[in-house]
């Protein structure tokens, strides 16, 4: 069934955000009993932001859920993890290869492979044994079995030990973090509580 939305026409000499803000509260549904406007507006948010979100690049698919286990882990932990879902890991020589070309992206304990998440969770033999004592038997694992998962990359040495940074690679680091805050606050796309502050108080003018 489709579902209808309501859409707000260009007016002018009214701001672009503001528009912006007026349609989300146009399209809002119903709202439920016992539920305050503004956790009626960040609910509604949310909940489009993750039916919109885009296949995993690893998976080709959408994800699975987190197995709710994950919260027992250290925060720490659950970072390796978050990088790892996405192949964004520091630890991954398929990474290193994107931000440095003459990084070499083999595998070092089989040599047979470049070296990704893929390999590591699937395939490599010499994890073999320890993907078996973990009970690790694809990529979704990292989904689906998070405290096995780090486990097994714990004793892979994935999550234990840093690849050293040098200092020039550090301020090319910062110069990235520094320039993806920057275009951040160009586009002007709030995060969800700045944005249902935002609708709610658009709600207040039209009440």
């Amino acid at each position: 069934m489709l579902e209808k939305r309501i859409v707000v026409l260009p007016q002018v000499g009214v701001a672009p955000k503001d528009l912006y803000y007026a349609q989300i509260l146009s399209s809002l549904p119903p709202q439920p009993p016992n539920t305050s406007l503004r956790k009626h507006i960040h609910n509604h948010i949310t909940h489009r932001s993750i039916n919109t979100l885009k296949d995993n690049t690893l998976l080709h698919a959408r994800p699975p859920d987190i197995h709710p286990s994950e919260s027992s882990l250290p925060r720490k932990d659950r970072v390796h993890l978050a990088r790892l879902r996405c192949g964004h890991h520091p630890a991954l020589l398929s990474y290193q290869k994107r931000l440095d070309d003459r990084a070499v992206n083999s595998c070092p304990g089989c040599n047979a492979s470049p070296h990704t998440i893929q390999h590591i969770m699937e395939d490599c033999i010499i994890h073999n044994h320890a993907r078996k004592q973990h009970n690790i038997h694809s990529i979704k694992d990292l989904w689906e079995n998070p405290v096995s998962a780090v486990a097994f990359l714990g004793e892979t040495g994935l999550c234990v030990h840093h690849t050293p940074i040098r200092l020039l690679d550090l301020y090319l680091w910062k110069l990235v973090l520094w320039s993806g805050s920057f275009a951040f606050h160009i586009c002007k796309r709030p995060c969800v509580p700045q944005l249902v502050g935002k609708v709610l108080a658009k709600s207040d003018q039209v009440a």
